[in-house]
């Protein structure tokens, strides 16, 4: 069972930092062993720093994790606590109206700014959905897995009490195929399908303690280069002194819902929140307390996992050279600005007349605001974004 040197008895580590936790949980817990590099920490350095340990926790937003973290005395955090946006206890707080999203009427062209005039506010946030979420724990097909076993071969690096960490969280919820823009509300989250336009605590519970559970798997949210320009709706227009990006980031879920069609990729589920008051994520809050937190890092790509890698790791974008794919020559020299071969639609569930180029336009397709036009991967962002 897990253990309670990660958390208090009782408590779920979980959702889509389950892994990452737990490496952190016995980091933090080893603390105390036999030191293996204590070579290394004699080595003089500039600075008292000897270790960088980089988490890259996926898909989730300072907010989504930190929203409701309060700091030690004397100290200070931007979020949505800070801010009014939510109440300690998750729920909308005085300044909740700050964080409304938006639908957008379609435009003839992508934007990263949206006409004020095209605007207007959800009544309640599009329900967040089982698309992609495992119905059941698997080890032929997971995750999570079936056994703690088939868990613990497939991570050999957790600690063996730590396997059955990537057990839990499926749905247990039957999911039908989405046709006509009919969604698959996910009922494990509370009052679900009546979420006020705004940040909403995942995980919250009814009075009879009903509600999503920590280590739940939830649909994933997007992370594409396009579509995360337009959910942040951005312009000098709207930039102040509070607010120098001029980014209003209120155009989350409509983005989501929209680009590809009938398909979505997250409806409401950018605009959740943990709660740490309440014991969500209690190994990121022990962290936090303990060492530094930044309340206003941005990541160095617009854009998905790969991109920010490649970043972290070389300082760096990458880009397409023809020549390097014909003949697995890396010459800086040679360069050919070709663009990539299209991919066939059918590989993608499209029709077999489709081909998709990698090279993507966002423009929308004529007479939508939604459709694809050409994609990278298969989509391409269009024209509108909501709350997240």
């Amino acid at each position: 069972m897990r253990g309670s040197k990660y958390l208090p008895s009782g408590k779920k580590l979980g959702l889509r930092f389950g892994v990452a936790a737990a490496a952190l949980g016995a980091l933090t817990a080893n603390a105390g062993a036999a030191d293996p590099d204590k070579a290394v920490d004699r080595v003089s350095t500039t600075t008292p720093i000897k270790h960088v340990i980089v988490v890259i926790a996926e898909n989730g937003s300072f907010d989504h994790v930190f929203g409701t973290f309060r700091p030690r005395d004397g100290q200070r955090i931007a979020n949505l606590l800070s801010k009014g946006i939510v109440n300690a206890d998750g729920t909308p707080g005085p300044d909740f109206k700050n964080a409304a999203q938006f639908a957008v009427t379609p435009q003839s062209q992508y934007f990263i700014s949206a006409p004020d005039v095209s605007k207007t506010p959800y009544l309640t946030l599009p329900p967040p959905d089982l698309n992609g979420v495992p119905q059941q724990a698997s080890d032929a097909s997971p995750p999570p897995f079936a056994t703690a076993a088939a868990a613990q071969a497939a991570e050999p690096g957790l600690e063996p009490e730590d396997a059955v960490l990537l057990t839990t969280g499926a749905s247990g919820l039957p999911f039908k195929p989405e046709t006509n823009g009919v969604r698959n509300p996910d009922t494990r989250i509370l009052n679900v399908t009546n979420l006020p336009n705004g940040p909403f605590q995942q995980t919250a519970k009814d009075a009879q303690g009903h509600g999503l559970a920590y280590d739940a798997y939830t649909e994933d949210t997007i992370h594409r280069f396009f579509q995360m320009w337009q959910q942040s709706d951005c312009s000098v227009q709207h930039a102040t002194q509070h607010n120098p990006t001029g980014c209003l980031a209120d155009l989350l879920p409509y983005v989501i819902t929209t680009f590809a069609g009938q398909t979505e990729e997250g409806m409401g589920t950018s605009m959740a929140f943990f709660n740490m008051n309440q014991g969500d994520a209690p190994v990121l809050k022990k962290l936090a307390l303990e060492f530094s937190l930044a309340d206003n890092y941005h990541q160095a790509v617009m854009g998905g996992t790969g991109a920010n890698h490649i970043m972290i790791g070389t300082a760096d974008v990458y880009f397409f050279n023809a020549s390097f794919a014909q003949n697995g020559v890396l010459n800086a020299n040679s360069f050919i600005p070709v663009p990539p071969p299209a991919v066939p639609g059918v590989l993608l569930g499209l029709p077999p007349s489709v081909q998709i180029s990698l090279v993507a336009n966002p423009d929308p397709v004529p007479g939508s605001n939604t459709s694809t036009r050409t994609t990278s991967p298969p989509r391409s962002a269009n024209t509108s974004i909501a709350p997240t």
